[in-house]
């Protein structure tokens, strides 16, 4: 995996070209529901059949 670093505001590769990051921000910042929407797995799936790829987890 190529390293990345920051030129001023954006991301390059190792040729310094930009680099764009997509991703999905999927928060619960509840303790009482252990930091995870009830529905959770439902969405994930629906995720994945909208065609998002790679790894949906839960990071504490």
């Amino acid at each position: 995996m190529e390293k990345l670093t920051v030129k001023g505001t954006r991301f390059v590769d190792g040729s310094g070209r930009e680099v764009l990051l997509q991703g999905i921000n999927f928060v619960c910042k509840e303790k009482k529901l252990g930091y995870l929407w009830p529905d959770h797995r439902r969405l994930f799936s629906w995720f994945a059949r909208s065609g998002a790829s790679g790894e949906l987890r839960h990071v504490a």
